[in-house]
């Protein structure tokens, strides 16, 4: 009788602490008894951050040049079709002997190495499951030492950039894009027209 009672007993205790209770979810919190559910200006369940990386060669008639890129970028996605992208980049190019129009001297040749930074903002929106638009604005923020004319490379470049993507298959895609840029480029024999070296020029 008394290991019946016993059994009783322990199992009535652990009944007891075993009851389903309510845990703490950081989505919700308590205002005057009620629950509701904690709303926030900025979800960051909806922010990624990414690092992208690339490299260009261009070949002309009075050089080449490589290019290569950092851009450090934080995506936040309005919704599941919008998506905005923040970032900077970092521009880092040699030269092979391309013509350099200098306001004091004219065309001259030169080799060596020049970085740039710059500021973007893109949007992005998804038409269909394959098909996206997407536009930006990149904004040249350095300036250049004054030994290679800092009058001529100090431009504040703006370049903005619209385009299409079409998705041919999981991890691969083919676009289009359209650049259009404001500033004065040393890199070529007429000053403000466009540049063959790269986008960022």
């Amino acid at each position: 009788m008394r290991f019946v009672i016993t059994t009783l007993l322990i199992v009535f205790v652990f009944s007891a602490f075993a009851q389903e209770d309510e845990y703490y979810n950081p989505e919700y919190k308590s205002l005057y008894g009620r629950t509701q559910k904690a709303t926030s200006f900025l979800d960051f369940s909806r922010i990624d951050v990414s690092m992208q990386a690339g490299a260009s060669v261009g070949i002309s008639g009075s050089g080449t040049n490589y290019s290569t890129y950092l851009a450090p970028t934080i995506r936040y996605n309005l919704s599941e079709r919008l998506r905005l992208n923040v970032g900077i980049m970092a521009v880092n190019t040699t030269f092979n002997s391309p013509g350099l129009l200098f306001a004091e001297s004219g065309v001259v040749d030169f080799s060596g190495n020049l970085t740039r930074n710059m500021v973007f903002v893109q949007g992005e929106y998804d038409l269909t499951e394959k098909i996206s638009i997407n536009g930006g604005v990149y904004y040249e923020t350095n300036r250049f030492g004054s030994e290679m004319n800092a009058n001529q490379f100090n431009m504040g470049r703006k370049v903005f950039v619209f385009g299409a993507d079409y998705k041919v298959g999981e991890h691969s895609s083919i676009g289009v894009q359209m650049q259009v840029s404001e500033g004065q480029s040393p890199f070529m024999p007429v000053r403000g027209r466009p540049a063959p070296y790269n986008f960022f020029w």
